[in-house]
């Protein structure tokens, strides 16, 4: 049985109406992600703090996963972007805005800056 079947029955006793199941679709479908920044690559930590490459993140939104690929290269083009680069946070909308926040270890100064500003 799966899930969602596994679900409704446990909630008959309580409920006898038709439940209806709206399931997500399998990609494209997280609207914000999160990922450190190691090894100029994205990466992300599992249960036992061990860190994995997202070279794809396929359940990102297709704006984020579109341009995850392409941020990712100007980022390492860029050593006043990369050091101490800690995090990239995504956020995009289904109006097709995207915010994009680097966040670093040590305080920003004007170089940092006038690169990002080039960046965006």
């Amino acid at each position: 049985m799966n899930k969602h079947l596994a679900t409704i029955a446990s909630l008959k006793p309580f409920y006898q109406k038709k439940i209806d199941v709206y399931l997500s679709p399998p990609i494209h479908y997280r609207m914000r992600c999160e990922f450190s920044y190691k090894n100029n690559s994205y990466v992300m930590f599992d249960k036992n703090n061990d860190y994995i490459l997202m070279d794809k993140f396929n359940i990102a939104s297709e704006l984020i996963y579109n341009i995850q690929p392409k941020l990712l290269k100007l980022i390492n083009e860029n050593q006043i972007i990369s050091k101490n680069l800690f995090q990239v946070n995504f956020r995009s909308n289904n109006d097709g805005d995207i915010l994009v926040t680097l966040i670093y270890r040590k305080p920003i100064n004007d170089d940092l800056c006038k690169s990002i500003d080039k960046l965006s």
